[in-house]
């Protein structure tokens, strides 16, 4: 994941509706079904 995810700066991390890279449904909508493309931000 944070291979992945270092992109992410921490501006974005500290966003209201994002709690973390945890947060997988902050950026990834359909992560509960398992997909995490990368084109879904």
């Amino acid at each position: 994941m944070i291979r992945e995810h270092h992109e992410v700066d921490s501006a974005t991390l500290r966003r209201k509706n994002v709690d973390g890279l945890a947060d997988c449904r902050a950026c990834h909508p359909d992560a509960e079904a398992g997909r995490f493309d990368a084109g879904d931000r």
